[in-house]
């Protein structure tokens, strides 16, 4: 297991989704599970809050992952109800071909993005004004007559249309479930008729290889975004990536050898760099193309993970995870 240390630790977080669709498959059902059950996917679990008795799902042991079987086309609506209160949520819609990527954080921020055979073809920056900070929210993204909306508590946040509007959508996945920051109580898919049970993967698609690190990022050496990684057991193959969460900031990410300070590997924009075509295949692209990402191996040692602005500064997240074997 990696594990990452830096100066300042910040959880990623995500949004829930939900709406009262006709003939809507309860996803998330948790009357039945026992708090504290960690089998409804990974690095997750069954909690309650204790003054109602209400049970949610929430992440444990760095950022967790949930993902449904399901058999959306043409018009169907996907709903989440949760609450979050700091991060950045990816939510999936895949199908052989294509999948539409929701990118929320809790900064009022949002995009919807839509790649067909591994491109992507069309994107939408949302307004997230509909959002309640500190409180627990409805999100809806619907899809007719191939135009994807999306709703916060009952508020139009943006729409876009999709490049192929005669796709069944397989599987609905969430990844980057923070611990106590982002509870899930709801997932409803309307005209979903497959099983409604989540998946547990056998084998996680991406692991974390530990917290994120959240900063503000200035323009001087002194005031780039540090963080140390710790690489045990063997030589790693990892995910780094560094993502603006104020929509200002463009990072550019560089890894480091420790103490030496040898430069190893450097991204800017991920889409200009040699691990573009990998990063959308396995779904883990960040949600603007001026995000930095890069897919590096590394042998057990320590390194620093430098996070430079190019060109203003602002606040961005650098995050660590291990690549799927």
């Amino acid at each position: 297991m990696n594990k990452i240390c830096a100066n300042c630790l910040s959880i990623m977080l995500s949004w829930l989704l939900l709406f009262n669709v006709v003939n809507a498959a309860e996803l998330l059902n948790l009357v039945s599970r026992a708090e504290g059950d960690k089998t409804l996917g990974e690095n997750v679990i069954v909690s309650k809050v204790e003054q109602t008795g209400v049970k949610y799902i929430t992440g444990y042991n760095g950022l967790g992952r949930l993902q449904f079987p399901i058999n959306l086309s043409t018009d169907f609506e996907v709903s989440f109800k949760l609450y979050a209160y700091d991060g950045t949520l990816q939510t999936i819609l895949a199908s052989d071909e294509s999948f539409i990527q929701l990118d929320i954080s809790s900064y009022r921020t949002a995009g919807i993005n839509s790649y067909l055979k591994g491109t992507s073809v069309s994107s939408v920056s949302a307004d997230g004004s509909g959002w309640a900070t500190g409180a627990i929210n409805t999100v809806k993204l619907t899809v007719k007559d191939g135009i994807v909306k999306l709703y916060f508590n009952d508020t139009f946040a943006g729409k876009y249309t999709l490049p192929k509007a005669t796709l069944t959508y397989t599987k609905l996945t969430f990844q980057g479930i923070s611990a106590d920051v982002m509870k899930f109580y709801e997932i409803n898919a309307g005209g979903s008729t497959g099983t409604t049970t989540p998946i547990t993967p056998a084998t996680p698609a991406i692991k974390l290889g530990g917290l994120s690190t959240r900063g503000r990022i200035g323009t001087n050496p002194e005031d780039y975004l540090i963080a140390g990684l710790l690489v045990q057991g063997g030589t790693k193959l990892l995910i780094v990536r560094a993502v603006s969460v104020d929509g200002v900031i463009n990072p550019k990410v560089t890894v480091k050898s420790y103490p030496a300070g040898t430069v190893l590997y450097t991204n800017n924009d991920w889409t200009a760099g040699t691990s573009a075509a990998n990063l959308q295949q396995i779904k883990w692209n960040p949600p603007k193309t001026t995000d930095a990402a890069m897919i590096i191996s590394l042998a057990p040692g320590l390194y620093t993970l430098e996070v430079a602005p190019e060109g203003v500064g602002g606040v961005g997240i650098v995050e660590v995870y291990e690549y799927p074997q």
